[in-house]
């Protein structure tokens, strides 16, 4: 498994394609990325992350929130997931 902020790996995702593999999963954890602002570094790295997949034809599925426990930060919570939704790219087959 790859960790973005460790410069996700191309040749995994090719190897992936190459299996059958159609689809892969990035989980978002809160604190690596920012709360409520995601950093820009790690918004770039998960567009590297998003376009490296694009290439070898995968379906990327974002998984926010996983083990986030604040759950008094409604507005910035859907604050936080309107950017994701916005900022990334994805393709449709």
């Amino acid at each position: 498994m790859d960790k973005l902020g460790s410069s996700p790996n191309a040749d995994r995702l090719s190897t992936a394609e190459s299996l059958g593999v159609n689809t892969v999963r990035l989980i978002l954890q809160v604190p690596a990325f920012g709360f409520p602002t995601p950093s820009a570094t790690m918004l770039s790295e998960l567009h590297q992350a998003v376009d490296m997949a694009s290439t070898d034809q995968l379906h990327v599925q974002l998984t926010l929130f996983d083990a986030f426990g604040v759950y008094d930060q409604l507005a910035n919570s859907a604050q936080w997931r309107r950017l994701f939704s916005l900022g990334t790219r994805t393709t449709q087959r």
